[in-house]
This record gives C-alpha cells, sequence and structure tokens, in this order.
C-alpha cells in the first residue's frame, strides 16, 4: 500500500474541491462580461441578434459622448448615463454590477444578524432594532440629541444633595 505526503493529499483535495464547485457554477466565457467591461471594444457579434441589443451595441460604439464618458466615469456610473440612451445594453449591465454589492449587503446583514441573536437570544427581545442600527450607515448624532433633551428637575436636585453630601463627607476628614 502506497502512502502519499501531505501535499499530495492536499493537491488531491482540491482538484476534487475543484471539480465539485465546477459543477455547482459553471465557468463563465470572457465574452460574456466584454460589453460589460468595455462597451466600445466588445465583439457586437457575441451579443444575441434580434433583440435590439445587438443594434443598441452598435451605436453605442460609434457613439463619441459614450466614449468619453467610458473614459472619465466609472462602470457603474457609466452604464447609468447610458440607460436613457441605450436601454437594452444598459439594463442587462446594470443588473449583473448590482448582483454584487447587493449580495454582499445580504451576507453582510446575516452575520451582523447571527451575532445579535447568540448574544439576545438568552433574552427576550426582537433583534429587529439592533440590525437596523447595526447595518444602517448613517452615524447617530448623539451630541445633537442630548441637547434637544432636558434634565428632570428632580434629578438635578438629587445630583446636587449627593454632591452636599459628598463635600460633607469630605470635610470631615480634612
Amino acid at each position: 500500500m502506497e502512502t502519499k505526503s501531505f501535499s499530495e493529499l492536499v493537491t488531491e483535495h482540491l482538484m476534487k474541491f475543484e471539480k465539485e464547485i465546477d459543477g455547482y457554477f459553471p465557468s463563465l466565457g470572457e465574452d460574456e462580461f466584454a460589453c460589460l467591461r468595455n462597451p466600445s471594444t466588445a465583439n457586437a457579434q457575441m451579443v444575441q441578434a434580434g433583440t435590439g441589443v445587438q443594434e443598441e451595441l452598435v451605436e453605442l460604439q460609434h457613439d463619441g459622448f459614450a466614449r468619453d464618458l467610458y473614459s472619465e466615469k466609472n462602470l457603474c456610473d457609466l452604464w447609468f448615463a447610458m440607460c436613457n440612451s441605450y436601454k437594452k445594453v444598459a439594463e442587462p449591465a446594470i443588473q449583473a454590477l448590482l448582483l454584487f454589492p447587493s449580495i454582499w449587503l445580504c451576507e453582510s446583514t446575516f452575520s451582523v444578524l447571527l451575532g445579535i441573536k447568540s448574544k439576545s437570544r438568552s433574552q427576550l427581545k426582537t433583534p429587529e432594532h439592533d440590525l437596523r442600527c447595526a447595518v444602517a450607515n448613517v452615524s447617530p448624532r448623539i451630541n445633537a440629541l442630548v441637547a434637544k433633551k432636558q434634565a428632570h428637575p428632580s434629578h438635578y436636585l438629587r445630583l446636587l444633595a449627593y454632591l452636599r453630601y459628598v463635600v460633607s463627607l469630605i470635610s470631615l476628614f480634612v
């Protein structure tokens, strides 16, 4: 019986893993996203004919304003700017580009939810408000919120009485 080295076992495992992943996620050809990355150099013959997309792509490739926008803006801004002029080409590009940030938001929200649920599982509370605060991109303006609130007079009187008590204790020892 032949014994395999550790590196051979790892290599074999990774090869099997790669085959399994290819079964779930077949590789996409380079030509499928060429139009998305650089519409001016994409091959119009690779786009589905008869739907108007091919014609719009050819028009887009000959549009000088679009070429200038491509050199000035990032891909998302370019396709949003082209959405009105070249709707049939821009909509699939926008859908493909928005897929990645939306997946990232879902994954990060789920991770935050797992953290909140594990912390609050022993407590009888719902995590909706905590989740909303944890995922939001807006930071609270605590100073503005505190400035709008007025301390209750009874709290002020209690604090004043406590401070008098502390001063009297200090004066006993001095």
